[in-house]
C-alpha cells in the first residue's frame, strides 16, 4: 500500500487490496481441501484466482493518472 487517495480511486485502491488479501485464504483452503476430490471439481481455485486478478485490476487502476496533468519536461 504505497499512499493514501481519496475519492474513487482510494476506494478502489482499498477493495482491491482486501481482495488481493482475500484470495490466499481460498487459495489454502483449495490446497487443503480440493486434492482429495476426484476429477475436476474444484470450488475454491477458480474464485480464488478470480478475485486475485480482480483485486490486482482494481488495485492498478487506482493508480492511473488522467492524461492531462501530466508533464513530460
Amino acid at each position: 500500500m504505497s499512499d493514501k487517495k481519496s475519492g474513487w480511486r482510494g476506494s478502489l485502491q482499498l477493495l482491491g487490496s482486501a481482495l488481493v488479501l482475500l484470495a490466499p485464504v481460498l487459495m489454502l483452503a483449495a490446497f487443503f481441501s480440493e486434492p482429495a476430490e476426484p476429477g475436476l471439481k474444484r470450488h475454491f481455485t477458480p474464485p480464488g484466482v478470480v478475485i486475485l486478478a480482480a483485486g490486482t485490476l482494481l488495485h492498478t487502476l487506482s493508480g492511473l493518472r488522467s492524461a492531462a496533468g501530466v508533464r513530460t519536461d
